[in-house]
């Protein structure tokens, strides 16, 4: 999946996080219980933080 920019995959429960380019940013381990949604969520909020810092995308201006 794409988020912010950054691609995921999910392996069970272990989530990798890429840039476009293919160099890995992250592995997240999310417990095993079958809340995607929330997974989903969480993964959002950390794809976001890691892609502001790397620069991948720009903060909003307000």
């Amino acid at each position: 999946m794409l988020l912010n920019e950054m691609v995921v995959y999910q392996s069970n429960s272990i989530y990798r996080v890429f840039t476009e380019y293919g160099e890995l940013k992250a592995e997240i381990y999310l417990p095993d219980n079958g809340q995607l949604i929330h997974d989903y969520k969480c993964m959002d909020v950390i794809t976001k933080a890691i892609a502001l810092r790397w620069g991948i995308i720009e903060p909003k201006k307000k």
